[in-house]
């Protein structure tokens, strides 16, 4: 069995089901391998454990709520499956570095914005990636 495809299966799944209650039991007997197997399959994924693989997906989730309704945390909390509001807070807090309500307001008002965009030459674009590609070789070499 491929571990790539074990892992977008278990991704899957989370993801589809972030709003109840998932078990490492659960989802290892899913995929026919113990506790232990499968604690150890995801510590070597870029979340390093199930739970933060699952706080992860419900502050994503979150992140979208608070961005696109106008509901308060605290339904929001549930609605991604936190048992309880002050958890989603102080775990939101870690994902993303400020609370809630700060986010929202922070990325509401950017999101109200008028867009500006500017298109570029194929030659303007080119110079722009090398400039920046160069500069952060340079800051890897020099610093």
């Amino acid at each position: 069995m491929d571990l790539h495809d074990r892992f977008y299966r278990v991704l899957a799944y989370c993801n589809e089901h972030f709003d109840q209650k998932i078990s490492v039991s659960q989802l290892a007997a899913s995929e026919h391998i113990s506790r232990n197997y499968f604690s150890q399959f995801i510590s070597k994924t870029v979340f390093k454990s199930f739970s933060l693989m699952i706080k992860y997906i419900r502050c994503y989730e979150a992140e979208h709520l608070l961005l696109t309704t106008d509901l308060p945390n605290s339904e929001i909390a549930y609605q991604c499956g936190f048992s309880d509001p002050k958890y989603f807070y102080a775990t939101f807090k870690g994902w993303w570095g400020c609370t809630p309500t700060e986010h929202r307001g922070h990325y509401r008002a950017c999101l109200e914005q008028t867009p500006r965009l500017t298109v570029l030459k194929e030659e303007e674009a080119e110079a722009l990636l090398k400039d920046y590609i160069t500069d952060w070789h340079l800051q890897k070499v020099f610093v």
